[in-house]
C-alpha cells in the first residue's frame, strides 16, 4: 500500500449518460463520505476520471456531500502516459457500475499494478477471475462498497495477491500472447503441432 497519508482512490466514469451512472455515482460518493468508528476524516482522496452528460450532477453531489476538497474531477483523459500515471499513483482503483460488459478500465488498472474494488455486474466477475484479482462487491450496496474499500486499503497481503493475479491475467491479453495463441491454433489445424 503506497500511501502514508490519505489513500488516493482513482475511479472512472463520472457521468456516463444514464440514470444508472448517477445512481452509481451517488453510491460511491456516499461511500467515500461514510465514516466508521476506526476511520478518520479525510482518510481517502478521490480522483475521478471521465465525463458525460451527468458530470454537472456529479459535481453537485460532491458539493452536497461536502467532498469538494477530497474529490478531483479530471474529466476525460485519453489513454496514454497521463492516464497510466493516474492509475500508478492511485493506492486503489474503484469501479462502480450497475450494468457493465467487460470494462477496459479494469485491464488498464491490472497493467498498472493497482489494486481494484469493483461492483459484481456483467462481465466484471469473469474479468477479475471470480474475485481473485479484485475485491468484488454487490451493485448498489453502499455498506458492501465501503467495507470493500476499507478491506482492500487495510490488507496489504490481499493487495499484493490481487495485483499479482491481475498482472498474470493481463499478460495473457498482450498482442504477442494473442498472436501466439492464433499461431498455435493454425499449426494445430495444419497438422504442424499441438493446439495447447
Amino acid at each position: 500500500f503506497r500511501s502514508r497519508g490519505a489513500a488516493t482512490i482513482t475511479a472512472a466514469g463520472a457521468g456516463r449518460a444514464s440514470q444508472r451512472a448517477r445512481a452509481a455515482a451517488d453510491v460511491f460518493l456516499e461511500g467515500t463520505n461514510r465514516r466508521t468508528e476506526t476511520d478518520t476524516a479525510g482518510r481517502y482522496r478521490l480522483t475521478w476520471v471521465g465525463r458525460g452528460p451527468l458530470e454537472e450532477q456529479v459535481t453537485r453531489r460532491i458539493r452536497e456531500h461536502g467532498l469538494a476538497e477530497r474529490v478531483t474531477l479530471r474529466s476525460y483523459v485519453p489513454f496514454g502516459p497521463e492516464l497510466l500515471e493516474l492509475y500508478r499513483d492511485a493506492d486503489l482503483f474503484v469501479h462502480v457500475s450497475l450494468s457493465e460488459g467487460l470494462p477496459k478500465v479494469l485491464i488498464e488498472a491490472f497493467a498498472s499494478a493497482t489494486p481494484i474494488v469493483a461492483t459484481d455486474v456483467g462481465g466484471v466477475r469473469s474479468a477479475v477471475d471470480d474475485g481473485r484479482a479484485a475485491v468484488l462487491v454487490p451493485p448498489a450496496d453502499l455498506d458492501a462498497l465501503v467495507a470493500g474499500i476499507h478491506r482492500l486499503a487495510d490488507d496489504f497481503e490481499l493487495q499484493a495477491a490481487c495485483v499479482e493475479r491481475g498482472l498474470e491475467l493481463v499478460r495473457n491479453l498482450t498482442l504477442e500472447a494473442q498472436a501466439e495463441r492464433v499461431a498455435r491454433f493454425i499449426r494445430s489445424r495444419a497438422g504442424g503441432g499441438p493446439s495447447t
